[in-house]
């Protein structure tokens, strides 16, 4: 199962909820006469606005009003349900939405964390090699100036975009040709990145790798994985709004389904708005 999938269900579930909870404290009696009566003050205020009746379009807009607070306020009980649990549920899976795997055939990058502990200033040249099919998308070669900055250290990441045409284990090594008052010192180090087919829930990019202090300079570094998605407050927006459109759509979908537990008609309260004209037209013309 993939995300694609997975999150349209949970979308479900909730709607579910939502119309399980309006059922509750569903009356269809009251409910049937609170909104037809709703529908008929809609009517009057038509036809006073064809008249230009402005006295008695202020009077039936302000019992307008009021009906519409009312039946706002009743829709929002099952929201006040249904949507903290839609947004809860989104948090939790935006910890894992948010740092996508890198998938194959789509560019992902990968970073190098240096960290100046020293006293010293540093001038280094970072190269990334990548081995198999992997390629580097743009310049392989990074320059970089590390300042001293006492105790706490000058940190700095580099990034480079990958990008792998096949699933698998891959690896890439990284160099570093580092400028010091006695000569140029040289780091290389192999790290191992997982490529995965897209839509694959369950991944990993490598093994959690402590910081390593290159030998003879007061530097650490440490590899780091992300992948292109921007984030707020740890939500992915593109999975975000895939969730949140999903949620309104799968609403209007369910909206039959909805009215014909609500109402008992799949037209909902069109439809006993209808049996009630019908049934006055009736008494009008026996009347008659």
């Amino acid at each position: 199962m993939i995300w694609l999938l997975l999150i349209p269900l949970i979308v479900l579930v909730l709607q579910a909820i939502s119309i399980g909870a309006e059922l509750l404290m569903h009356d269809r009696e009251k409910a049937k006469e609170f909104e037809l009566t709703l529908r008929k003050k809609q009517r009057q205020l038509k036809e006073y606005q064809k008249q230009k009746k402005t006295k008695e379009m202020m009077e039936v807009q302000k019992e307008l009003f009021g009906l519409m607070g009312k039946r706002f306020r009743l829709q929002m009980k099952s929201w006040i349900i249904s949507m903290p649990l839609f947004l809860l549920i989104f948090w939790g899976l935006s910890g894992l939405l948010v740092y996508q795997p890198a998938y194959a055939g789509e560019d992902f990058e990968v970073g190098l964390f240096l960290k100046n502990s020293g006293e010293s200033q540093y001038n280094l040249n970072a190269t990334i090699i990548p081995s198999g099919d992997m390629q580097v998308v743009g310049d392989p070669i990074k320059p970089l100036e590390l300042d001293e900055e006492g105790d706490k250290g000058d940190t700095e990441t580099l990034w480079w975009e990958l990008s792998s045409p096949s699933a698998g284990e891959k690896t890439y090594e990284i160099r570093l040709a580092v400028a010091t008052e006695d000569g140029l010192i040289e780091y290389s180090k192999e790290y191992i990145v997982k490529v995965v087919e897209n839509g694959e829930l369950f991944y990993s990019f490598a093994p959690v790798i402590s910081p390593e202090e290159i030998e003879g300079l007061d530097l650490e570094v440490s590899p780091m994985y992300r992948s292109l998605v921007f984030n707020v407050f740890g939500i992915s927006l593109t999975w975000f709004w895939y969730y949140i459109i999903l949620f309104f759509i799968l609403s209007a979908a369910l909206s039959p389904l909805r009215n014909r537990i609500l109402w008992g008609h799949w037209k909902g309260i069109k439809h006993l708005e209808k049996l009630e004209r019908d049934k006055n037209d009736k008494t009008n013309k026996e009347q008659n």
